[in-house]
């Protein structure tokens, strides 16, 4: 079969109330050259029994028999994806009519982006407009353009700020980059966006194509369990990105570039130097300090010791890592050494040398 042009992915779970719309928002875009992948992760409510009545041969319906989680579930979805173009769509959200058309029209302009994303329009359970978004920014999706390298400083320094169900990428970049981590629930997106930024432009346009639903079952809920996950996933994937990240991405996003030297010998390391990595975590002062600051400590207490005394010595790592009761207090001076006979004679002798030039 001829493969379209675009493949939409939308996994489900338990969306009964709002599939029908998502699901219709696509099939009925301008750009008709698409083929829908809705993966259903075994929802205990009537989600299939809705996808069943669209009649439509550019639908492709996967009815998972187990629940996989969200995140493999997405992975299902992009491995049967047959176009060289990848759409997403949360099946609570809404697309408008000419989405695709205006992202493909820019996308085909700019032969070297990897991912286009756009702004949002917020919406309730109801589909109105909401003023009100509680704690969500309402401006988390407008963003000014930026080269790989501010991005990659941008999100690692401030948070996610790219809307994952706005997104048109290239099929090849998955290939490139990997799928969705399916350990990570709340920010398997984020976690994906750090990869692809280390090989790869993004562009964002500021059209509001997509109605971002917030009700009261979204998997980004700020409910304390999903706030103690986002944040513990938070600090999984900015560690693990700054063990991997290479030395020319981490000198270009966050050093200016200074003193990168690309690697010359074979087998060479291309990673960032530990040391640089640990210099500037302890120097940042953004949201992140303390996390920052954690995976050092971390980092330099498992490094041989003749690397952690280079970056951190031992008085400055205890007076991170704190003391009794939360106060910090630095390790007392060492008291200098006693006066010799022969040290307190040649002060002696200097003395009368200078009361005899006076």
């Amino acid at each position: 079969m001829r493969a379209p042009r675009v493949s939409v992915v939308m996994p489900s779970y338990r969306h009964e109330a709002y599939i029908a719309e998502a699901i219709g928002s696509v099939l009925g875009q301008s750009m008709a050259d698409l083929e829908l992948i809705v993966v259903d992760d075994a929802s205990p409510d009537g989600s299939n029994a809705v996808i069943r009545q669209f009649d439509d041969a550019r639908l492709v319906h996967v009815p998972l028999e187990a629940n996989i989680g969200a995140s493999a579930a997405m992975n299902v979805a992009v491995r049967l994806a047959r176009a060289p173009l990848v759409a997403v769509c949360n099946s609570d959200d809404v697309w408008e009519q000419d989405k695709l058309a205006r992202q493909i029209d820019l996308l085909e302009r700019l032969p070297d982006c990897a991912a286009l994303f756009c702004n949002v329009r917020w919406i309730d359970g109801a589909g109105q407009l909401l003023e009100d978004l509680g704690p969500v920014p309402a401006d988390l999706f407008t963003q000014e353009n930026r080269s790989r390298h501010r991005w990659l400083s941008q999100l690692v320094e401030n948070g996610n700020c790219l809307c994952h169900p706005s997104v048109l990428i290239r099929r090849e970049a998955y290939a490139e980059c990997g799928l969705y981590d399916e350990y990570l629930r709340q920010l398997p997106d984020y976690d994906m966006w750090l990869r692809l930024l280390q090989k790869h432009p993004i562009h964002v346009m500021p059209d509001r194509l997509v109605r971002f639903r917030l009700h009261g079952t979204n998997t980004s809920g700020h409910s304390p369990d999903a706030a103690e996950r986002n944040a513990r996933e938070m600090r999984f994937i900015l560690r693990r990105f700054f063990e991997e990240v290479s030395a020319e991405n981490f000198a270009s996003a966050f050093l200016g570039g200074a003193g990168y030297k690309p690697p010359t010998a074979a087998g060479s390391d291309p990673r960032a130097d530990s040391r640089d990595v640990w210099r500037y975590l302890l120097s940042h002062e953004g949201p992140r300090r303390q996390d920052f600051r954690e995976f050092v400590l971390e980092a330099v207490f498992r490094a041989p010791p003749e690397l952690r005394r280079e970056v951190v010595p031992m008085p400055a790592f205890q007076l991170a890592m704190g003391a009794p009761g939360g106060r910090l207090t630095p390790p007392p001076l060492p008291p200098p050494p006693p006066l010799t006979l022969t040290r307190r004679l040649r002060r002696l002798f200097k003395r009368l040398r200078k009361t005899r030039k006076g």
